[in-house]
């Protein structure tokens, strides 16, 4: 795997400019823009079996550092529902060079003057042919998971905001998808259908993902719960969800489709 294959894939889904570049045995991945003020991930592979990510601010960082430090009680429990998908014990957080807890996290109310993260996950792989898939998908969701306190703002993709088209249309957050992927997994939810294993590799990591709240119903400061209010749904059962409105919901269109096979 190559620089521009990871940037070809954070780019499609984040829709933001990255910068990645080679590093040793791994890269050094960053923002396009950022102007060193964010903050900034190395992905390391050692011995083909251990993959390391780590995070920490950027050379002028300080007030990325103050904006997390800001972060609500809402936010902070998304980056620990984050912390649980990926593996407690695969994570390290550091406040001002200290470790600190998942639970203590939440409401840890010092001043930050530093803050980074370091995942390591050994073998991060079952198969050979998912290699590559892993890597991405564990980048990407670091830096789903830190973003998630950041208040950053992808352009067009918060819940709810509208996006001037031609058309009137709705945008999804790609934070919130990642977590609810994460936590809930590519087969739909309703019928247990799963793309990869009917396409193949064109179908690895592809679903829909459903609001059981209508994104247009949402109030301008609706904060979506990833774990609650997402759900991955095949093509078919997305449609049929939303043949009423408001939508059915899970549980009514699995029994429905139960009910009908019966």
């Amino acid at each position: 795997m190559n620089s521009n294959k990871i940037k070809r894939y954070l780019e499609d889904y984040f829709h933001v400019k990255f910068l990645v570049k080679p590093q040793g045995s791994g890269y050094v991945i960053s923002f396009d823009g950022s102007n060193e003020n964010f903050f900034y991930v190395t992905l390391t592979i050692k011995d083909d079996i251990r993959l390391i990510i780590f995070a920490e601010p950027e050379k002028y960082g300080k007030q990325f550092v103050e904006t997390i430090n800001k972060s609500s009680k809402d936010e902070r429990k998304i980056f620990t529902n984050y912390w649980d998908c990926l593996g407690e014990n695969k994570l390290v957080i550091k406040i001002n060079d200290l470790k600190i807890a998942k639970d203590a996290f939440i409401n840890d109310n010092q001043v930050w003057n530093y803050f980074s993260l370091r995942y390591s996950i050994s073998p991060y792989y079952d198969e050979n042919e998912k290699k590559e898939f892993n890597i991405l998908d564990s980048v990407s969701s670091i830096i789903s998971m830190i973003l998630s306190i950041s208040k950053y703002s992808i352009e067009g993709y918060s819940e709810g905001q509208k996006e001037i088209t031609q058309e009137q249309r709705y945008e999804r957050n790609p934070i919130n998808r990642k977590l609810c992927l994460l936590h809930k997994g590519y087969k739909c939810c309703v019928c247990g259908f799963d793309f990869e294993k009917e396409f193949g590799e064109i179908g690895k990591s592809f679903i829909e993902v459903h609001h059981s709240l209508p994104v247009s119903q949402m109030g301008e400061n609706h904060f979506v719960d990833p774990l609650k209010e997402l759900y991955p749904l095949c093509s078919n059962c997305h449609r049929m969800i939303h043949k009423k409105s408001p939508p059915f919901t899970v549980e009514e269109l699995t029994e429905i489709k139960n009910r009908h096979k019966k």
